[in-house]
């Protein structure tokens, strides 16, 4: 399934993302870019490149900077993979 773009989300959840790392597979022709909509920044997905961003304070306290999404894919294809650091890392749910 195709989606136009994704609308913003946050990455804590049932069983505590601390933290997310996005490695980008490869590099769409056009848009794709991974969005920060709180501090308005958009990083361009590059095959080879990676993200790592914090879902939570030390505290455990949700980062509201944390929260993002995805740019529309006007030309090519993104794939992407992601590696969740959760606080719990025995936890096996969704």
């Amino acid at each position: 399934m195709l989606l136009a773009r994704s609308l913003p989300w946050f990455d804590a959840s049932a069983g505590q993302r601390y933290a997310t790392v996005v490695i980008y597979l490869g590099t769409p022709e056009e848009g794709g870019e991974t969005t920060f909509p709180r501090i308005n920044a958009a990083v361009p997905a590059v095959k080879g490149d990676a993200i790592l961003f914090w879902s939570l304070h030390p505290d455990l306290q949700l980062n509201p900077n944390a929260m993002h999404g995805s740019n529309k894919v006007v030309r090519g294809t993104k794939y992407a993979a992601a590696k969740w650091i959760r606080v719990n890392p025995t936890y096996r749910g969704a």
